[in-house]
């Protein structure tokens, strides 16, 4: 929608262009720019502008537990990809509905929404602009398929900013929404565990007989205890086993980025998260290193979420000649890696 003025004041709107999606159960949102205006104190004309999603429904007007309940978490999922898509938080409000017989208008309670970001800008997203509308068009019908789509909605939400988090919060909450699609991964594809119940249950109970019964060392009463406590971590498959098989399946490189897990004697990402995790912060002089780390983090991520929705990481902001070519990040990685290595081994 566009809007001119002439000479005597008067408005006229035009709509240039507008942006349709079909989402779940057939439902067309067309998204438009709406107007609004206004006098101020010194008499000069003030108008703004916003974006309106419309639809068509067969629901009336009035009745808001059907749009609530059956219409208003497919829109809240459309919203949720598109704000990934933009790095910007996104939500619906409320609405406006008519019909022949009534009107309703309808604001969302017991929700926090986001404040919009005024410096928020529209080329700073994972996806170009060109791109938004075949990215919507694919990823959504991705995430529809999607089998457990609570785990994926709480990866995009890891990655979507939010206020009034520390740094550390920040890093460990994008790693929740790396190791929820993995967990997710491992069970759907029955990679958690290494052996079967029974015969792991044979196997465990073979290794309790061989821990009480050693003489070289001889072990107390407590020591055994504790080892018996451990012993079922040992058919699991390690996150990190789990995670390379992820990233195969989905075709995930991840090689221009700080690794997930340590290797050639340097901390990995993971190193960091379970060292924030148990409690243990790092130093300020170590936060310039952990700022590196954590946007590398959202990097691993953002590429994850785009794979799992079957996105080519080419067509993102995130792939590695833009991430190279426009994020300082990305050199100073090795000597940040360095620096938390040197801090984090030299505590062990």
């Amino acid at each position: 929608m566009m809007s001119t003025s002439s000479y005597t004041g008067d408005l006229k709107y035009e709509r240039v262009r507008s942006v349709e999606f079909l989402i779940k159960n057939e439902i067309k949102l067309v998204f438009d720019k709406h107007f609004r205006s206004k006098k101020a104190d010194n008499r000069d004309f003030v108008q703004w502008s916003f974006l309106v999603a419309c639809a068509e429904l067969k629901t009336p007007a009035d009745d808001v537990k059907t749009l609530k309940t059956n219409i208003l978490p497919d829109i809240d999922d459309f919203l949720l990809i598109a704000s990934f898509a933009a790095r910007q938080r996104t939500a619906c409000l409320g609405w406006t509905a008519s019909d022949k017989k009534s009107y309703a208008t309808f604001y969302r309670g017991n929700y926090v929404f986001p404040r919009p970001d005024d410096d928020h800008d529209i080329d700073n997203g994972v996806i170009d602009i060109k791109d938004f509308e075949r990215f919507m068009q694919v990823c959504y019908s991705e995430f529809l398929k999607f089998g457990n789509k609570m785990a994926l909605r709480n990866s995009l939400y890891s990655v979507l900013p939010s206020q009034a988090r520390t740094l550390e919060t920040s890093f460990l909450k994008v790693f929740a929404g790396l190791e929820t699609l993995v967990l997710d991964f491992r069970r759907r594809d029955t990679f958690e565990f290494i052996l079967q119940n029974s015969e792991w249950n044979s196997l465990k109970k073979y290794l309790q007989k061989c821990i009480k019964t050693s003489t070289e060392p001889k072990l107390k009463p407590e020591q055994r205890a504790s080892m018996y406590r451990k012993l079922d971590e040992l058919n699991r498959i390690s996150l990190r086993e789990s995670f390379e098989l992820f990233c195969k399946k989905y075709s995930v490189d991840l090689a221009d980025l700080w690794p997930v897990f340590g290797q050639d004697g340097l901390v990995g990402l993971v190193d960091i998260r379970n060292k924030l995790i148990h409690g243990d912060p790092l130093p300020h002089d170590m936060f310039g290193a952990l700022v590196v780390a954590k946007e590398h983090l959202l990097y691993v991520l953002e590429r994850v979420i785009a794979r799992v929705l079957h996105w080519n990481i080419e067509k993102t902001k995130v792939n590695s000649s833009y991430l190279k070519a426009h994020m300082t990040v990305m050199k100073d990685m090795p000597s940040e890696q360095a620096k938390l290595t040197q801090y984090i081994l030299g505590q062990v």
